[in-house]
């Protein structure tokens, strides 16, 4: 089975409902995965996410990590974005990017 990997970068935290169930309903239907679980936080964008995906149906378990919680748990992926993060500072600044189109992207 092949691995598909895609990336997001969300300008605002209330954009991520709109965009995992998008992804939710692409992998569905193009690739035929259905997602049965999603594990998070209690963050509030969470929260929406899950009502939202409770409202479209989409049938997904959610599976919420207590507060508190050691980042061993979620630490290879907090890894994997600081070091996507680290290299898109890198592009911009090798792009030569002013602080004002940064700020736009």
């Amino acid at each position: 089975m092949a691995s598909h990997h895609r990336r997001f970068f969300l300008k605002k935290k209330r954009d991520l409902s709109t965009t995992v169930r998008e992804l939710i309903k692409d992998l569905k239907a193009k690739m035929q995965n259905i997602v049965k679980y999603v594990r998070c936080d209690n963050a509030g964008e969470n929260k929406s996410l899950e009502k939202d995906a409770e409202r479209d149906g989409l049938g997904i378990q959610f599976e919420w990590t207590a507060p508190g919680t050691p980042p061993q748990q979620n630490g290879k992926v907090k890894r994997k974005c600081k070091t996507l993060y680290g290299r898109v500072r890198a592009m911009f600044k090798e792009a030569g990017l002013t602080e004002e189109i940064k700020s736009g992207i």
